[in-house]
C-alpha cells in the first residue's frame, strides 16, 4: 500500500513487487544524497571554513526549495522556465516508484540531470582545487 499526498492517490502494490520498488527507492535517495555530497564538497574547496560549506550547501537547497513551492504558484508564471534547473527538482524521483505503473522515461531522465549536476559539482571542485593548489 503507498499513498501519495500531493496526488491523493493510493495504490496497493502486490507483495512480490514491494521489495524491488524499495530497494530501487533506496538506491535513487543514495543518487539524490549524492549529489548532495557532490555540491558540499564543492563549497568545502570552495571555502576556507568547514561551518561556511555546510551553511552554503544547506542555503543553496533550502533556496531551491522555496523557489520550487513559490514558483508553483501561477503568479509566478514568467518565471517558470527556472523550475527544472533547480538542483532539487530531480531528488523527488524516487516518489515515481511508488506510481501504479513506473514512468521509466522520466526516472532515467531526472536520473541523469542529478548525476549531470554532480558532476558538475565535482569538475567546479577539481578545478579550483587545482588553482588553490598552484596559488598556495
Amino acid at each position: 500500500l503507498s499513498f501519495m499526498p500531493r496526488s491523493h492517490l493510493t495504490y496497493v502494490h502486490t507483495s512480490s513487487e514491494c521489495p524491488a520498488r524499495f530497494l530501487g527507492v533506496v538506491l535513487l535517495l543514495w543518487a539524490s544524497y549524492l549529489q548532495l555530497a557532490a555540491c558540499a564538497f564543492c563549497f568545502s574547496c570552495l571555502t576556507r571554513h568547514p561551518s561556511a560549506a555546510m551553511i552554503g550547501t544547506l542555503m543553496l537547497y533550502l533556496i531551491s526549495i522555496i523557489m520550487g513551492s513559490v514558483l508553483s504558484v501561477p503568479m509566478f508564471d514568467l518565471f517558470r522556465d527556472i523550475k527544472p534547473f533547480l538542483p532539487t527538482q530531480p531528488m523527488g524521483v524516487w516518489r515515481l516508484l511508488f506510481d501504479a505503473e513506473i514512468p521509466w522515461g522520466k526516472v532515467a531522465r531526472q536520473l541523469a540531470q542529478m548525476g549531470a549536476l554532480s558532476a558538475v559539482f565535482l569538475v567546479l571542485s577539481l578545478l579550483v582545487t587545482d588553482r588553490k593548489d598552484v596559488t598556495a
